[in-house]
């Protein structure tokens, strides 16, 4: 019946120009392919996006010199004829040599001659791949830092007191096993506050917004701890948690702890030798004095005599009694001012 396949030939067409119409004002790229990978048809939007002035300019260029591996182009051709390409992401290449990322959709298409062929739709996504790898680094340096940091890390939410996410040094530190610590919550390690202290606690560092403190905490085995404790309160993914820094400071302390102890010592030991100075002077002047009150007539009476006296052997030992009874005075007054000096 020619005026059916008039009918049926005018559907077509003005199926094809709906088709064509959409293509040239949609923002992806569309291109039309072949079961032997000749492209019949490209719109405007995916010559733009491989920087082309007009479609005449692109077809020049071979189907490969649009993929950074020329291979990616028969690959593709394979992934549609079975059934698999969706999404589909490549690295591409610009008119200019840039390289940017497609993700490609095949939709198989059987033409009004019995023909296999695919409508390709492909999108830029250079921008997603660019912010997806800048993501993957700053997960891939912050799990760096997580890691490898000498000190606990931990998240915690504040609602259960359970760490969510930590470090290996957090659980080695307390020591239990990666797995025992998660199922662990803050009031089982923490020493110096009971549970209604800590929900306290938690409910002033998320007002605050972070807190640093020193506390102690108890190991799986009972063993007390001095930590130092910084706390930042965090968002992530609308959620608030605490992001918190442990150092172990039981060294540290005990060191502190050794080092007053030697200061209280040496401290004590001072007053006590100060104590025993000063003990000693007080021994020392009562010592001269009681020995200045017997030594000053025997001086006087000495020096009487060795002026009167003109016989021998008397003088001599008049003079020689005043000699000794000098010197000894003078010895005494040189204790006396050693006594005043300490």
């Amino acid at each position: 019946d020619i005026t059916a396949h008039k009918q049926a030939d005018e559907v077509l067409r003005v199926s094809e120009a709906k088709f064509r119409s959409l293509a040239e004002n949609v923002p992806v790229g569309i291109f039309v392919v072949d079961a032997e990978g000749r492209v019949t048809e490209r719109n405007r939007y995916l010559v733009k996006m491989f920087g082309y002035d007009s479609v005449p300019e692109m077809e020049e260029a071979p189907a490969s010199a649009h993929y950074f591996n020329p291979t990616d182009s028969d690959r593709l051709l394979d992934l549609a004829k079975m059934g698999m390409a969706k999404n589909v992401e490549l690295r591409l290449r610009r008119k200019n040599g840039n390289i940017f990322f497609g993700s490609f959709t095949a939709i198989p298409q059987v033409t009004q001659f019995g023909k296999l062929q695919f409508s390709v739709i492909v999108e830029d996504v250079t921008e997603r791949k660019n912010t997806e790898e800048k993501l993957r680094e700053a997960e891939t340096r912050y799990r760096m830092l997580f890691e490898q940091s000498p000190h606990g890390v931990m998240l915690i939410d504040p609602e259960s007191a359970s760490p969510v996410e930590f470090n290996d040094r957090a659980y080695e530190q307390l020591g239990y096993s990666r797995e025992e610590f998660g199922r662990v919550r803050v009031y089982e390690f923490e020493a110096l506050e009971h549970p209604d202290m800590i929900k306290k606690h938690i409910d002033v560092i998320l007002q605050q917004g972070e807190d640093d403190f020193v506390t102690q905490h108890r190991t799986k085995q009972g063993e007390l701890r001095d930590v130092m404790v910084s706390i930042k309160v965090v968002d992530l993914f609308g959620k608030k948690l605490l992001l918190t820094l442990t150092r172990d400071v039981t060294e540290s302390k005990k060191a502190e702890r050794q080092l007053e102890e030697l200061y209280r010592s040496e401290r004590r030991m001072r007053e006590e030798l100060e104590n025993e100075i000063k003990k000693r002077g007080e021994f020392t002047r009562v010592l001269v004095h009681e020995l200045k009150t017997p030594l000053t007539p025997v001086l006087a009476s000495s020096e009487v005599l060795a002026a009167r006296l003109e016989q021998e052997p008397w003088l001599s030992l008049a003079k020689n009694i005043y000699r000794c009874a000098s010197n000894l005075n003078t010895r005494i007054d040189e204790l006396l001012d050693i006594a005043k000096g300490e």
